[in-house]
């Protein structure tokens, strides 16, 4: 992850946005999905406003909002950092 967050940075976050969204969402789902033993759902709160997430031991990881916050935060991208919190945080409400 540290590698992947550095090369981002290189490439540029706009060109991530723009070009390899989706491809990091689904990278850092399936180290989520490892971590928790969960699967891939799509979720779909309004018609038409799907994403994707994880589901594990009753509970809802989103790979979409940690990728979303290491974009647009400002500090250097750091996704390692943000998939374990969303791990944690995720682990303390659902052991």
């Amino acid at each position: 992850m540290d590698i992947l967050s550095g090369k981002a940075e290189e490439y540029g976050l706009e060109n991530v946005q723009a070009e390899l969204y989706d491809n990091l969402v689904s990278y850092v789902g399936e180290v989520i999905r490892h971590r928790v033993k969960g699967h891939w759902i799509v979720l779909e709160e309004r018609p038409n406003d799907e994403y994707p997430a994880i589901s594990a031991k009753g509970g809802t990881l989103m790979p979409i909002n940690v990728v979303w916050q290491e974009l647009f935060g400002l500090e250097p991208m750091n996704l390692r950092k943000e998939t374990a919190n969303e791990v944690r945080r995720f682990s303390l409400r659902y052991r």
